[in-house]
């Protein structure tokens, strides 16, 4: 086990608290939740390495059906299957040129995925304190705006006209 294994481990168990309390408290009130992705492929990946570390490593074993569960049930949603069932724009389906579509900008001037493993593997590895603090300000700022982009082009694609919509209109 490296000591990055116990970070992944303790991260996801940290949001899979954070997010279970947030899902606990909308049925308990009765609301729904969805919660969107970009790529689904991706992200469940994640969640499902998450909870297979947290299980092996934390004694979460538990985490993997839940996953498993959330993933099958339709509280997840894959915003990027959305989009290439709704749009066409001849342009690309990544978040990064479908955001732009939608006005979003991230604030890192070359954001890409490839790069932020590399920012993910200095902040957690290296040993040099300052380069640490800057690897994980700059992934963090990356991956905030990752999400705030997935919203911003949620906002965008239910502010279009729908087919039907569009139809009567024309």
């Amino acid at each position: 086990m490296c000591s990055s294994d116990l970070v992944d481990a303790e991260v996801f168990v940290a949001f899979w608290d954070w997010l279970s309390a947030q899902r606990s408290a909308a049925a308990a009130a009765g609301r729904s939740v969805r919660i969107y992705c970009w790529s689904q492929q991706a992200e469940s990946g994640a969640l499902l390495r998450g909870a297979a570390a947290a299980a092996d490593l934390l004694g979460r074993p538990e985490a993997r059906a839940e996953v498993a569960e959330l993933l099958a049930s339709d509280q997840w949603v894959d915003l990027l299957e959305e989009f290439r069932t709704q749009l066409i724009t001849g342009l690309g389906n990544g978040l990064k040129v479908v955001a732009g579509l939608a006005g979003f900008s991230w604030r890192d001037s070359d954001p890409n995925g490839e790069d932020s493993m590399a920012w993910y593997a200095t902040a957690v590895g290296d040993g040099d304190p300052v380069a640490v603090a800057a690897a994980r300000a700059r992934l963090l700022a990356y991956n905030e705006d990752d999400v705030r982009a997935t919203a911003a082009v949620r906002a965008w694609m239910r502010g279009l006209p729908s087919a039907r919509t569009a139809s009567v209109h024309h």
